[in-house]
């Protein structure tokens, strides 16, 4: 803890993990904190329209379970 080498990282659910940091830290960058991701699949839908897809076209895929 004392030399920055462990972070602690808290949960949307309430939960927190401890976690280690880069083993190696340069002074003239700064560091982004830890933050969990998302679920998997998360941001599918997203992804999805960025490549083009229609809404009714990712409707289609979850209905056939092709994508959560």
């Amino acid at each position: 803890w004392a030399n920055g080498y462990l972070e602690e990282v808290d949960y949307r659910d309430g939960a927190a993990t401890i976690v280690p940091t880069p083993p190696m830290q340069f002074s003239e960058y700064g560091r982004k904190s830890f933050s969990p991701a998302k679920r998997i699949g998360g941001n599918t839908r997203e992804i999805l329209m960025d490549l083009g897809y229609s809404e009714d076209e990712i409707v289609s895929l979850q209905s056939k379970k092709a994508i959560l």
